[in-house]
């Protein structure tokens, strides 16, 4: 198989029953080696340069879908089947470039440079290499922690689910150590630091108060989202001191609405003055208010940017509706609505809002590669190809080296108002 000769041409073949051990690929100018696909153990690789590509970790290596050609070939692969396969995949992983310096310099030592994202997709295993667009040293100022993927609502368009990871929730031990590193990660950056717990819901996380106090005690901005149907007096005044933010999800004012949108558990869905309430509750324990809102087909006519206002949130983050596959796919198209559709929303309420409240538009290819996310299982995730894919386990590598395995865009993440007081 070969497709854009001066770029890279690859092949299939099998050896000792191990389907791809034999698969010999070149991206020219750049590299060349092999690879198992079935073991998945690793690539062996070198460059022009002199240089070798070492494995660090496979970030995703399932089969979107395997097809029999029917014909055959006396391949031992796949079971010795004698069959002829064709598939189509997406595979991932980072890597180290390792220079081999030359003998004057000493034979024995190496530099190991930038990480790079080797993607391999497409029938017969096309081999594309692209560098990180993150630091390797550092995290994000802002990491997003979702502690549970339970909630006692059921949004239509909600893309937390996390099923396929087998987890519902990160043990408070586990939960406890990863705060741990990443206020150690941050003792060597200069921004501003944050962990922002979401869910699922996470006030169905018990330990939550523990662990909101726990980041504040690390130096930590600490920050929820939260639907805010577990919210009580006794609730908030455990995070009086702890908590800096408290953000509301709030799509509609009305309760229909938000009945329709599965924005409710099983009481009455919340209204205006349910959210009313809430915000003055949380203002009365001198914890700053957000907003966010997700704009979909049911909400999208509705006009709330004055009773937005009416909660004294310093600042509405807008989100256009995402579709992310395994999570939300199956019905998202009865709740998508068009970029254009999103601005036109957003246009009209801005108008409505004070102008002292920060608005923050977020389309759909904003939130793309711009967020840090851990998931229940304790690894980041990523969502630049419109699927989930996740890390190693932070507590068994590091949190920097578990960072390397996902995709983030710094540029975009500031773009988006990532960094803020």
């Amino acid at each position: 198989m070969r497709e854009s000769a001066d770029v890279w041409e690859g092949g299939m073949g099998s050896n000792s029953g191990c389907f791809g051990t034999g698969l010999a690929m070149q991206a020219r100018p750049i590299w060349s080696g092999g690879i198992c696909i079935s073991c998945c153990k690793g690539i062996r690789a070198r460059t022009h340069q002199q240089s070798s590509i070492v494995p660090v970790q496979w970030a995703s290596a399932q089969p979107f879908g395997w097809r029999q050609s029917g014909q055959s070939d006396g391949s031992t692969g796949l079971g010795g089947t004698g069959k002829t396969y064709t598939f189509s995949w997406t595979a991932r992983m980072v890597v180290r470039v390792r220079q081999r310096l030359e003998p004057n310099q000493g034979r024995n030592r190496q530099v190991f440079k930038k990480p790079f994202v080797v993607n391999f997709t497409r029938a017969g295993l096309v081999c594309m290499k692209t560098p990180i667009t993150h630091p390797i040293t550092l995290v994000p100022a802002t990491i997003n922690i979702h502690l549970t993927r339970l909630c006692n609502f059921g949004c239509r368009y909600c893309y937390a689910e996390f099923r396929e990871t087998g987890a519902v929730h990160i043990r408070r031990t586990e939960m406890f150590a990863i705060l741990d590193a990443i206020a150690e990660n941050h003792r060597v950056g200069t921004q501003p630091r944050k962990v922002n717990f979401a869910g699922g819901e996470p006030f169905l996380y018990r330990n939550l108060p523990d662990l909101i106090d726990h980041a504040k005690k690390l130096a930590l901005t600490t920050s929820v989202v939260t639907n805010g149907s577990l919210l009580t007096g006794e609730l908030v005044s455990r995070l009086d001191g702890c908590l800096d933010i408290l953000t509301l999800s709030v799509d509609s004012m009305k309760p229909d609405t938000n009945r329709q949108i599965g924005r409710h558990g099983r009481g009455t869905p919340l209204g205006f003055d349910d959210y009313l309430e809430l915000a003055e509750l949380v203002h009365g324990a001198g914890i700053r208010r957000k907003v966010n809102t997700v704009v979909n087909r049911l909400n999208l006519n509705e006009n709330i940017g004055a009773q937005i206002t009416a909660l004294s949130a310093f600042r509405w983050k807008i989100l256009q509706a995402k579709r992310i596959l395994g999570q939300n796919d199956l019905q998202f198209e009865q709740m998508a609505v068009s970029t254009a559709e999103f601005h036109e929303y957003v246009a009209r309420n801005r108008r409505q809002a004070q102008s002292d409240m920060v608005i923050v538009p977020e389309t759909a290819d904003d939130m793309t590669d711009s967020y840090a996310m851990i998931a229940p299982n304790g690894c980041f995730f990523d969502n630049s190809r419109g699927v989930y894919r996740y890390s190693r386990p932070i507590l068994e590598v590091g949190i920097v080296e578990a960072f390397q395995d996902v995709e983030f865009d710094a540029d975009k993440f500031v773009k988006r108002g990532g960094v803020y007081e």
